[in-house]
């Protein structure tokens, strides 16, 4: 689980070839103040997961399936802590 960096592309689910992350977000009307912040998880420097958004064509769930990583994110708020 790493921040995005710059030049990072995937494959998005129901796509076919690689598109630039940066381009996937705004495309998505994330914020820009969002995107700087965005994470992803890669799996030997590909991306297979950006967190929140959508994952990577690559990694499908089939029939062919074997084993499956369920990750939770759990965000902070940061507000909620200062109520304390």
């Amino acid at each position: 689980i790493r921040p995005r960096k710059p030049g990072d592309a995937f494959v998005p689910h129901g796509m076919q070839g690689h598109k630039k992350l940066k381009k996937y977000l705004s495309e998505k009307d994330v914020p820009r103040h969002k995107r700087q912040h965005q994470l992803v998880v890669a799996s030997g420097g590909e991306i297979i997961w950006v967190v929140g958004h959508a994952c990577s064509a690559t990694c499908s769930v089939t029939t062919q399936t074997q084993r499956v990583l369920e990750i939770e994110v759990i965000e902070e708020n940061p507000a909620a802590d200062e109520a304390s």
